[in-house]
């Protein structure tokens, strides 16, 4: 079975399944203005669900006819009992919220789910059979696809029966607009009655009223002009006569009378376009487990067949496809991992100088991939950038294990292969067990991170620890296997390398205090360049793609926003890098509750800029900008948006530095938010602000006369209706042809609506003295015009504006404290306050779980080193390689410059567990060369030490590496891991090369310091030779001193019988675990007993030989 075959098993997505903790509750309150919803709806939600456990932050938009209220949870909050939970709170409120308000729908807004694929069908065909090509030919079929979860058309034209009303008619008749809809609700009709049984049949009883034809709305009447006893009197005496016109047609008053009946098409409320022609847009949403991949390839064999059928001159274009991310981001990582494994190839190759045994390590590197896919199926993982990315980050770490192993082996005297290979793999068994684990614990702690870093790197860190177990495992069976079955291990050369590391180890620890110095120094400096490093959320590339958001003065209609917009298209057009533009102007949304939470005014357009790779992205948008700076005279706002980061689109992810303004008074708070952004722009590292006041729109306002009202009967919901019907429109029924059904809209004639006199003269439906009246509007009511906000902000169940900025080139934490120092001398009246939020609040949140994850990781790598050296000083020596790779990063960072993200610090992290395993191998050898060669001049242990352990420690690094090299190129789609490969690579750099000589020397002092403690000196460089008998005799007199009756009982109990082990030595003289350590760890110092066997309580010790008969 092929890998591929089988990975794609597993859902293929972009990123791992999130679910982002948010609920939106929108509540629809027809004709009520911001205020009117703010303090009706919005507060009284806004209320009850602060009370709800686990909720982090409470937000909400209140604008005309809606209430958007957001109400933000902890990450790893159960959102189906949130989503509960909130319904319940909401259902006690219910009662006291308006009547005429709709019931609060409540959803789990999820901004991940964003369209799989967008199409765009263009054609030189009208809008309307445009429309509905995309309706019938291409939604009917696509939605019939296994995995498509919907589809949404955008753009084009919808047919729709309009009745434009004459205002001067329908006065001259006494009739009221209301008439005509109640008219054409109550005809409009085909309604069962019943059934009616003769003889042996059964009959049933239909109404029929519908419609048939639009000409058939026209004879629709209206009025009677006559009371309807009169006209029965002028029927009855009519009736026998021969005359073709009846009372009827003489004193009835028509539909057509007082409006003109049109089959045309809805009035715009949005514009798409693409490449400069309008189009129609699906937008393709999956269900929540379909594979991305296998959908987006049935949905283009579908379109193929889907094309066949269309009219000459149409086309289908994909514009987006997920798709075709996954599949770049996947052959991104197979060549990073192709790449790198062929790099550590050459590597190996090098220092091993032998074929077969290099080919032999680099078999590891499939069998590991396998077996990790194998993991991630198991663990019912998806495979995301993410997953791969870790799987390639784990590509150069896969051989690491394999090469210590093999190196071992090589280096073991033992004449028998059989001896020799299980002796090698055993002596460094305990320590690539140890290395593992120290680098699983290190992404342990990532399941104790919060926010999006957490949710998001979970699976790359169980990427990378599958990888290393994997490793681990065909290290120790598979390597010594395939090395036994070539049945013979090339004689080892002398090597010039060992020779001449040697003679700069002893140059370099001949002047040890100067290297501590010097590295001390390093360390300082990279330390405050790492403190200085700027700082960003998320990471950021060049996609090769921007938006550009443009704001027309509020009040501007689509017409002129569409004038605005076609002039910059034009000029993006003519450059010659533009590959695509698509533009959406108003509202694009069909769906009522996503209208009301992403909809645009008339008066806002987005235009999607796509790019050739040639020219970057930002220098594209400094010219746009000088070429579009007329436009901002005009009042017209543009916002460009780069595509720096693709988890940017998905987290929402908001400016770098906002500054939140709550009170109770817009006005004060406008005030207020002036007052700030003018001593905010003094800062020079502060750019790009941006003040969020609220806007205000003209607007027309009828206030009703309620006394008046009150003599006719009339009431705020009746003119309300009268005016909605009026100038909006309403629709009262449908028309339906060829089982199509085509909304009937009311409103007046645009002359009419756009008048406000005319408006004033608008008749009212009123009852006075018991008859039926109608009243002129401006008897009931005044009208006047005004200004009012369009939308009402607020958090914390306060009033708020916003305040955003940029920083250049300063840490978000001095940028604090300087604002900080500006806030505290603005003097606040009582109930207002500022508070700082934005990227860099979610920022320092997520970097402060990190850090936490940090430290926790260092705690449990130090806790297994402590327990596999059984010592506490020498995890102390090792943990110095995690400083010396520090020097490494930062240097690497600022050179680079990478700002330091979510991302570059999971490979500080990443770090902590790498760089720690060069350190494990080289005092492991140190001590072991200490405790089974019995070497006693240390100088010399350090040196044979870090020269045996160079070339495997500059293998496995240089293979890491070079596999995490194409990875730090950013190639293809890497770039969202790029940080992450820059600052394992700078780590490992600066360790690799620090380690053999600042280790051996940190050791050297620790061992000086608590030999001295124990009484106990270091033979001296120029220390005089003792003759031979005379030092063993010393060393008899001095073991007996030190030993207590407990170690010389066990000395006693060795000679008869033979060995023992740490569990042995507990359970016999009823000692605890630590003391047996203690004792067994002093007589190995001594050198009077030797161990064998990996460490812990199996471990046997033996008596030496030459003390049997002491």
């Amino acid at each position: 079975m092929r890998i591929t075959s089988f990975c794609v098993k597993r859902p293929i997505t972009t990123f791992p399944p999130l679910t982002y903790p948010v609920i939106t509750i929108l509540t629809t309150y027809e004709g009520a203005s911001p205020y009117e919803i703010e303090s009706l709806i919005t507060k009284p939600i806004e209320e009850v669900v602060g009370t709800i456990n686990r909720v982090k932050s409470v937000s909400s938009i209140s604008k005309e006819g809606t209430s958007i209220v957001m109400v933000e949870f902890d990450w790893g909050t159960n959102m189906d009992f949130a989503s509960l939970e909130i319904r319940e709170k909401i259902d006690l409120k219910k009662a006291s919220l308006p009547r005429e308000a709709k019931e609060p729908l409540v959803m789990k807004y999820n901004p991940f789910q964003t369209p799989t694929m967008r199409i765009n069908l263009t054609g030189d065909i009208s809008p309307l059979r445009l429309r509905k090509l995309a309706e019938k030919t291409l939604k009917e079929e696509l939605e019939k696809i296994e995995g498509v979860g919907c589809i949404e058309v955008v753009g084009g034209a919808e047919r729709e029966i309009l009745v434009e009303v004459d205002e001067a008619r329908l006065r001259a008749a006494s009739l009221s607009i209301l008439d005509i809809y109640k008219s054409l609700k109550n005809a409009n009709l085909n309604y069962p009655a019943g059934r009616i049984e003769k003889a042996f049949f059964e009959f049933l009883l239909r109404t029929i009223g519908e419609f048939k034809t639009v000409k058939e709305i026209e004879k629709l009447p209206i009025k009677a002009e006559y009371p309807i006893s009169e006209i029965r009197q002028l029927l009855l005496e009519k009736e026998g006569e021969k005359e073709t016109t009846t009372p009827e047609t003489e004193r009835l008053v028509f539909l057509k009378d007082v409006a003109k009946v049109k089959d045309t098409t809805k009035e715009k409320e949005s514009i798409s376009r693409y490449q400069g022609k309008e189009c129609v847009t699906l937008l393709i949403r999956k269900q929540s487990q379909a594979n991305t991949v296998k959908l987006s390839k049935k949905i283009r064999e579908k379109l193929k067949k889907i094309k066949k059928l269309l009219p000459q001159g149409v086309n289908v274009k994909i514009v987006y496809d997920e798709a075709e991310f996954i599949k770049k981001a996947l052959s991104s990582v197979k060549n990073a991992a192709l790449s790198g494994g062929i790099l550590a190839f050459l590597v190996i190759l090098f220092f091993l100088r032998n074929l077969w045994f290099s080919t032999t390590i680099i078999i590891s590197i499939p069998l590991c991939i396998l077996t990790v896919f194998i993991l991630m199926y198991l663990s019912k993982m998806s495979l995301n950038i993410i997953s791969l990315g870790g799987l390639a980050l784990g590509v150069g770490m896969m051989v690491d294990n394999a090469i210590v192993v093999l190196e071992s082996i090589f280096v073991n005297p033992l004449s028998d292969l059989r001896r020799r290979i299980v002796e090698g793999t055993k002596e460094v068994g305990t320590a690539i067990v140890g290395s593992t684990l120290t680098t699983i614990c290190v992404f342990l702690p990532m399941i104790f991170v919060i926010g999006i870093a957490g949710q998001l790197f979970k699976q790359l860190s169980f990427a990378i620890i599958f990888s290393l177990l994997a490793s681990l495992i065909t290290a120790i069976t598979l390597l010594p296997t395939l090395i036994f079955i070539k049945k013979s291990i090339p004689p080892q050369k002398k090597e010039i390398s060992l020779n001449l590391w040697q003679k700069i180890f002893s140059f370099f620890f001949k002047h040890r205090i100067i290297i501590l110095i010097f590295v001390l120094a390093l360390f300082l400096v990279s330390l405050k360049i790492f403190m200085n490093l700027d700082k960003e959320f998320l990471p950021k590339a060049d996609y090769h793609a921007f938006t550009i958001k443009v704001d027309a003065p509020a009040g501007t209609p689509l017409k002129e926003t569409d004038r605005i917009t076609r002039e910059i298209e034009e000029k993006i057009l003519k450059i010659p890098e533009v590959k695509e533009v698509s533009v959406n102007i108003g509202s694009s949304s069909e769906k009522p509750e996503e209208k009301a939470i992403q909809s645009q005014g008339p008066n806002q357009a987005q235009i999607f800029v796509k790019l050739k790779p040639e020219i970057p992205t930002k220098k594209i948008i400094k010219d746009l900008r000088k070429d579009l700076k007329y436009l901002k005279d005009k009042g017209i706002t543009l916002n460009f948006l780069a595509q720096e980061s693709f988890l940017k689109e998905i987290f929402a992810q908001e400016a770098p530095f906002i500054l939140e303004i709550k009170g109770e008074k817009i006005e004060k708070l406008k005030e207020i938010g002036k007052i700030l952004y003018e001593e905010l722009k003094k800062l020079p590292f502060l750019y790009n602000l941006k003040l969020d006041i609220p806007l205000s729109r003209p607007e027309i306002k009828t206030e009703v006369l309620k006394d008046k009202a009150l003599l006719y009967s009339i009431n705020t919901q009746i003119i309300a209706d009268t005016l909605e019907t009026s100038i909006k429109g309403r629709v009262p029924t449908k028309f339906k042809e060829k089982g199509e059904e085509y909304d009937i809209r009311v409103r007046l004639r645009k002359e009419d609506r756009d008048d406000i006199e005319k408006l004033k003269r608008l008749l009212i439906h009123g009852i006075f003295q018991d008859k039926k009246i109608n009243v002129p509007l401006m008897e009931v009511a005044n009208i006047k015009k005004g200004l009012g906000p369009i939308e009402i902000k607020r958090k914390s169940a306060q009033r708020c504006i916003l305040l955003s900025a940029s920083i250049y080139k300063k840490p978000l934490s001095k940028v604090i404290e300087e604002v900080n120092k500006i806030i505290q001398k603005i003097k606040l009246p009582k109930g207002y306050e500022i508070s700082i939020s934005g990227e860099g609040k979610k920022m320092a949140e997520s970097f402060n779980s990190l850090r936490f994850a940090l430290l926790l990781s260092l705690i449990l790598v130090f806790m297994l080193l402590a327990s596999e050296f059984e010592s506490l000083w020498q995890p102390f020596i090792i943990f110095i390689t995690v400083p010396l790779s520090l020097i490494g990063v930062s240097f690497i960072l600022f050179f680079t410059h990478t700002p330091l993200n979510v991302v570059s610090f999971l490979g500080l992290i990443m770090l902590g567990g790498i760089v720690v395993n060069n350190g494990i191998v080289l005092v492991d050898y140190i001590n072991f060369l200490r405790r089974e060669k019995r070497i006693k001049d240390l100088i010399e242990v350090l040196k044979i030490a870090s020269a045996r352990r160079i070339r495997p420690i500059l293998m496995t690094s240089l293979t890491t590496i070079l596999g995490l090299l194409p990875l730090s190129l950013g190639i293809g789609e890497a770039q969202l891991m790029q940080s992450l490969g820059i600052v394992t690579i700078g780590g490992l750099l600066s360790s690799t090369f620090l380690t053999p000589v600042v280790l051996p020397i940190i050791y050297y002092y620790f061992e000086k310091i608590f030999s001295f403690l124990r009484k106990d000196k270091i033979p001296a460089e120029k220390k005089k030779i003792i003759p031979e008998t005379r030092k063993i005799s010393q060393e008899k007199k001095e073991r007996k001193t030190l030993l207590n009756s407990r170690q010389q009982e066990l000395l006693t109990y060795l000679k008869e019988h033979k060995k023992i082990t740490r569990a042995q030595y507990v359970k016999t003289f009823g000692i605890s675990t630590s003391t047996a350590a203690r004792d067994l760890k002093k007589l190995l110092d001594l050198g009077l007993i030797e161990a064998k066997g990996p460490l812990g309580p199996g471990r046997e010790y033996y008596l030496k030989e030459k003390n049997e008969s002491s």
